[in-house]
């Protein structure tokens, strides 16, 4: 049952006029600290032309700056490029290169831009497909309603950026939300090393957990809100960073991506909608360095528990820190090599630990820390081919151990090829990865991750309702996964994609204990290979297809998108589900 106290609903609607006069259209020039978000067509593009133009590949640390961004685009030769490449480069040049919409002769930058998007969701099942991460077209790629961007930037080393996002809410008054200790799937384990199995011992204790997403769940639906659903969020997206033509530090709410997977990053993943994070970066032709401390939330409760804090199952702040180098070796070979620890920090975070130019692996104290090591790399060999792979070492037994905990680690290793055809580029890749059972979990400090999602006026009440994630592979541990996707972009004109997906999963999950007697407090000792226990195996396909309207007015950008998902899945011996998912969309930007 959540919280007794009601939520009184108040809706705020924000109108925003910007009204300049005398002011050149758009700016020549740009700041080098302007943040490329990832939902940018900038990352796939450049992608594509360095494989068409046999330049390796570009950095798989991002989000990239407009600095480092052109920085890349510099290492082509323009002069050279065939007609795919061509209206690749022309397009990325006005890209990196532009500035925020409005520039004065001061030296300050503005940017005001509104989206307004109009999507519609049926599926056919509505009994066994009834969680958020029961679509693929999920709750982090469904767009908003409107959402208006801001930004503005001071000569060419400061930018600043907030938006305001206004559509439906994962959660709704008619989801299914349970205290986490009545959840179907809750055991006596608790959630890793986060949520000990007697959490609620004391009845003010409260955690909630949604087991059934009416939005989801229901035959039809779009992305118009009701007073029963409704988001108000602001801001989504925000950035704060000073940088250069080879440096930037910022500190950022905002999607980043460590790698060039294309099931999931195995050190840090773009799949979560918004991580908090400081950032420091350097880059040149050759080589790039950076340190990035992401933070996280750690005390999911409901605002009418005034003395929560106190008795806080996960009484620590927890940050993810971090230290990656990449390097380039000719144009065929890019390699990066980085360590990363989790700092369960019990009385607040202390500096001595978070000097980034520190082995993080000397921090042994398994009471607070937890660490990785990963290496990446990508070979292209021919023009078009890409070999690339990513390993990642969670716990191995040292020669002066024991073998009471089990070893874990995750890999994968893909090939990609890309070729012009006509005024675009054909990128197709074949990926497989591997985690093993134990992979990000530990008895002390782990690499599951919770957050927030909204205040949800439920049927029982006023409450928070939290999810459970992992900071890197959207999978966890105990999982195989083999991909094949091809994806087809003409700049500015229309892009097709599609993609086979078949997983392999075992039982290992956030409710699962990663010991053999059921105890998150002892070791992880499950030294069985993937998958573990039940298995769960799963396939989907997905047909995706965008096409950018030709400018009617100068000043509106329009375009229009769908697809449609099938998915199967077969749990244990049970009887095989499926269900067919189609999203429609329309979106305009002013």
């Amino acid at each position: 049952m959540c919280g007794e106290v009601m939520l009184n609903k108040k809706l705020v609607v924000a109108v925003t006029l910007v009204l300049l006069a005398g002011v050149a259209a758009w700016a020549s020039e740009g700041t080098y600290a302007e943040v490329v978000p990832l939902s940018s067509s900038v990352y796939q593009e450049m992608d594509d032309l360095y494989a068409l133009t046999n330049m390796g590949t570009p950095s798989n640390s991002r989000p990239w700056t407009k600095g480092e961004a052109q920085m890349i685009l510099g290492r082509i030769d323009a002069n050279r490029l065939s007609r795919s490449a061509q209206k690749l480069y022309d397009h990325l040049v006005q890209e990196v290169a532009s500035g925020l919409r409005w520039q004065f002769d001061d030296g300050f930058g503005l940017g005001v831009n509104i989206d307004l998007n109009g999507e519609m969701y049926t599926h056919t099942n509505t009994e066994d497909y009834v969680m958020d991460t029961d679509w693929l077209y999920d709750y982090e790629r469904r767009a908003p309603l409107a959402d208006g961007r801001f930004a503005f930037g001071i000569g060419k080393y400061f930018y600043n950026f907030f938006d305001f996002s206004f559509g439906s809410s994962r959660e709704s008054y008619n989801d299914n939300i349970v205290e986490l200790k009545n959840a179907e799937n809750w055991t006596d384990a608790g959630i890793g090393a986060l949520i000990p199995s007697d959490y609620g011992d004391v009845n003010t204790r409260h955690i909630y957990y949604d087991q059934y997403y009416q939005l989801f769940a229901r035959r039809f639906g779009t992305n118009i809100p009701t007073r029963t659903d409704l988001s108000q969020t602001f801001p989504n997206r925000a950035v704060l960073a000073f940088g250069g033509t080879n440096w930037v530090v910022s500190f950022s709410r905002d999607r980043i991506s460590w790698g060039n997977s294309h099931i999931g990053n195995m050190v840090i993943d773009d799949h979560a909608l918004n991580n908090t994070y400081g950032r420091v970066a350097a880059f040149s032709k050759r080589f790039k360095f950076e340190a990035t401390y992401l933070f996280f939330n750690t005390y999911p409760y409901t605002e009418d528990d005034l003395e929560a804090w106190e008795r806080a199952p996960a009484k620590y702040t927890r940050v993810f820190m971090t230290h990656r180098l990449e390097h380039r070796i000719g144009k065929w070979l890019t390699y990066a090599l980085s360590e990363d620890i989790m700092y369960q920090a019990p009385n607040g975070l202390n500096p001595y630990y978070m000097n980034p130019a520190y082995v993080f692996h000397n921090l042994d104290n398994k009471s607070i820390f937890n660490s990785l090591a990963s290496l990446e790399i990508d070979v292209m060999p021919l023009g078009g081919l890409n070999l690339y792979g990513q390993f990642v070492m969670d716990q191995a037994r040292s020669l002066n151990e024991g073998d009471e905990q089990a070893d874990a680690y995750g890999y994968l290793g893909g090939m990609e090829y890309t070729f012009g055809l006509g005024d675009g580029a054909v990128a197709t890749a074949v990926e497989y990865a591997k985690t093993t059972p134990e992979f990000y979990r530990r008895n002390y400090v782990d690499f599951i991750t919770m957050t927030e999602n909204g205040v949800v006026n439920s049927t029982n009440g006023y409450c928070h309702v939290t999810r459970f994630d992992y900071v890197g592979f959207p999978y966890g541990g105990d999982a195989q996964v083999i991909k094949w996707d091809v994806d087809y972009r003409i700049p500015q004109v229309m892009e097709a994609k599609f993609a086979i997906t078949h997983m392999i999963h075992g039982q290992m999950s956030f409710f699962t204990s990663h010991n053999s007697n059921g105890n998150n407090e002892d070791g992880p000792d499950i030294k069985d290979s993937t998958p573990y226990g039940t298995v769960t195996r799963s396939t989907t396909f997905s047909l995706y297809g965008k096409y950018m309207v030709p400018k009617f007015l100068k000043w509106v950008d329009a375009n229009v998108y769908g697809e449609v998902d099938y998915l199967t899945r077969t749990i244990g011996s049970s009887s095989p589900s499926s269900d067919v998912q189609l999203t429609l969309g329309v979106g305009l930007t002013f």
